[in-house]
């Protein structure tokens, strides 16, 4: 690479970053780019990081343990560290929306739900990308691994968002 490609590769990272933070900072009720929680929260959120952290380990052990005994996967290797990093968010999102700490003080849920959405369609766009010109077995085997990843870590918090909405509401109706 020479010098000027990561110049721009910084700059570039450095714009996506900001725009993250503005929009993140937009979907926050009192405009804050931090998210409150509570102390309850805290502590669940806390222990939903453990759990996320403890899924890593164990998934870089399996993959430790394949690497020895000679066990390859038909995918980059490079997709696996981040196929790894979505399995622990996945873990630490969905625990912390079932038990009730995922959505903080000053969110505004719909606003990041609309995030989520935009989110799981942009995620889409390299995954058909990649199918209609190199086919399934080249979409799994290259980068788009992690975009199906992604897609996988969404759709397995949306359905633990929906789940403990449709909970919420029984405990309402009962109570």
């Amino acid at each position: 690479m020479t010098t000027t490609s990561i110049i721009m590769t910084i700059i570039c990272l450095a714009l996506i970053a900001f725009f993250c933070w503005a929009i993140f900072k937009r979907a926050n009720n009192d405009h804050k780019a931090k998210t409150q929680y509570d102390e309850r929260q805290n502590v669940i959120r806390g222990r939903g990081y453990m759990f996320g952290f403890w899924t890593v380990l164990v998934f870089l052990g399996i993959l430790f343990i394949m690497e020895t005994f000679g066990i390859t996967l038909p995918v980059a290797p490079f997709s696996l560290g981040f196929i790894g990093a979505i399995l622990g968010a996945t873990v630490m999102s969905v625990y912390t929306v079932w038990n009730g700490a995922y959505w903080g003080l000053n969110n505004n849920r719909k606003q990041y739900i609309i995030i989520f959405a935009f989110l799981l369609l942009f995620n889409l766009i390299p995954i058909i990308g990649a199918w209609k010109t190199e086919g399934f077995l080249n979409v799994i085997q290259g980068s788009s691994l992690v975009n199906i990843g992604v897609e996988f870590m969404l759709i397995a918090l949306g359905a633990a968002l929906l789940l403990r909405q449709l909970k919420d509401r029984n405990e309402e109706a009962e109570g």
